[in-house]
């Protein structure tokens, strides 16, 4: 079955994130991290006000790999963004601008699924998780025969 048919409870969505966005940026922020951004290319100051900066909506978008985003803008064509750890489970794509284009959960991390299911809907995350497992399961029962 394509992804696309089995987690149609996310992919598309029009989500408000104004809340997931301030309590990710709060998490962030009270942590006494700081000598773990200096490896990154951009300080937790700057992904801090790119959060807080984020427009109040986001396009969910789900796929095969346990991932699921949300984009806050379209990312231009050609263009590549780098991840950066925010939190377990959760990544910022960020532009080589600066600019923090999306948010990436890892579907298999429960605290980054939590976040998630918070703003996607607690059964539509429970649906599209399962959709996500039973084609993995299936992919490894077919790797079987």
């Amino acid at each position: 079955v394509p992804m696309a048919e089995t987690s149609f409870q996310i992919n598309g969505q029009v989500l408000m994130a104004t809340e997931l966005v301030r309590l990710l940026a709060e998490d962030i922020e009270a942590r006494e991290d700081d000598e773990d951004w200096e490896m990154e290319d951009w300080s937790k100051s700057h992904i801090l006000a790119q959060l807080r900066k984020l427009p109040p909506v986001a396009e969910a978008i789900a796929n095969d790999d346990n991932k699921a985003f949300l984009r806050f803008q379209e990312i231009p064509s050609g263009s590549v963004y780098e991840a950066v750890a925010l939190s377990r489970g959760v990544e910022a794509g960020v532009l080589p601008d600066g600019t923090v284009v999306l948010l990436e959960f890892d579907l298999t991390d429960e605290s980054a699924w939590k976040r998630l299911a918070a703003v996607v809907g607690f059964d539509n995350m429970q649906a599209a998780t399962a959709a996500i497992l039973s084609q993995t399961q299936a992919c490894t029962d077919g790797d079987k025969e």
